[in-house]
């Protein structure tokens, strides 16, 4: 506990306030392997290392509704891996904040940390609520994360998986100011499912490089900020690469990425509005396989091929176009249009294969059809 909190042996223990015997920290350590601890007041966290957890086996927090506030101008609360190994902390039913000045809500490095049914609240420019070191894993089931000026989410050479969560980020400070970034090279974000919200920006991997995959969820920037960005620093980090994977979900806002060889992004799913380019420039960011349509107002779909929008199949791989099979076809394949196209098209030479139109039309777009 911090000062003031009452001096007990155990969290269930603790009565009227009295002068602080141990810390977080320490029952931590008493704590055995698969035990639960049930917080029975509010905390404040004044030491840097007050509400550390170091043990090598896993322990469980219940907050019981109860609030921890970090007040220690670093972390709040860290799972930090030791000699004796990797531990899991599990924190579940309450709220972790941070007062101005303290950096970042939670933190792990080398050890895992799993937060469900939570509430974070971070305040501090160049802060955020979560921050997995190298070596940490942070797991986010149910937590709704509220950050001013700092961000939501740092892989900083960790793992932090996100499910069903709700993320927002206010207030400007610099790139620190986004909802979810990767970095440390090694750093990645795996996105599930949830709500993300930012005035500034979305998905974000910094100079350092990262990875951020998102298989679910609603992202949203602000005016004019990019929901989907990538930086690299060659000079600094020569080894960088930047990697962005999306297999679904909506995004609303710009698509800022560095023009780089070691910057990757495939989409393979998803809507993407007020992206600010143009059908063909998208377009490079998506998956072989894909097919992107745009809307009246100019938002992208971007889909599977499949037999209801590919124009062509062979060997049951569907294409865009009946080009795009005709050059994929093996010796010996049969392709087959799907629907009505205008191409031109040009066999390849030596190619052996049989075009079946299905009862489709095929029309020349310039040349001869075929």
């Amino acid at each position: 506990f911090a000062e003031g909190a009452p001096a007990a042996d155990t969290l269930e223990e603790a009565a009227q306030p009295t002068t602080v015997e141990k810390t977080l920290a320490e029952m931590f350590a008493d704590a055995q392997d698969g035990e639960t601890l049930r917080l029975e007041q509010d905390v404040t966290v004044t030491g840097q290392e007050d509400a550390d957890y170091k043990n090598s086996g896993t322990v469980t927090l219940d907050l019981n509704g109860h609030t921890i506030t970090g007040d220690n101008k670093n972390i709040a609360l860290r799972a930090i891996g030791t000699e004796a190994g990797k531990g899991t902390l599990k924190i579940t039913n309450g709220t972790i904040k941070t007062n101005s000045g303290t950096y970042c809500t939670v933190g792990a490095k080398d050890a895992a940390l799993e937060l469900s049914d939570m509430q974070l609240e971070n305040s501090t420019a160049y802060g955020c609520s979560v921050k997995a070191f190298a070596g940490g894993t942070i797991d986010l089931k149910k937590v709704c994360s509220t950050s001013q000026t700092g961000g939501g989410v740092e892989a900083a050479g960790g793992t932090v998986n996100i499910y069903d969560s709700t993320f927002t980020q206010t207030g400007y400070y610099d790139h620190n100011s986004v909802n979810l970034a990767a970095s440390g090279g090694t750093g990645t974000v795996n996105v599930y499912g949830g709500s993300f919200t930012s005035e500034n920006y979305g998905l974000y991997i910094f100079s350092s490089g990262g990875t951020i995959n998102v298989y679910d969820g609603t992202f949203k920037a602000g005016e004019e900020k990019a929901v989907v960005k990538a930086d690299l620093d060659l000079n600094s980090y020569p080894t960088a690469t930047a990697n962005i994977n999306i297999y679904g979900g909506d995004f609303t806002g710009k698509i800022d990425i560095a023009d780089k060889e070691e910057v990757h992004v495939e989409i393979t799913g998803g809507t993407f509005a007020d992206t600010g380019l143009t059908k063909e420039a998208f377009s490079a960011y998506t998956a072989e396989g894909t097919v992107v349509t745009e809307g009246p107002d100019g938002t992208f779909t971007v889909k599977e091929l499949d037999e209801t929008n590919g124009v062509a199949e062979v060997g049951g791989k569907y294409y865009a176009s009946l080009q795009k099979a005709v050059d994929n076809a093996g010796k010996g394949e049969t392709v087959t249009l799907l629907q009505n196209t205008a191409e031109d098209i040009v066999i390849p030479e030596r190619a052996e294969l049989t075009l079946n139109l299905n009862g489709k039309t095929l029309t020349n777009h310039e040349d001869h059809t075929i």
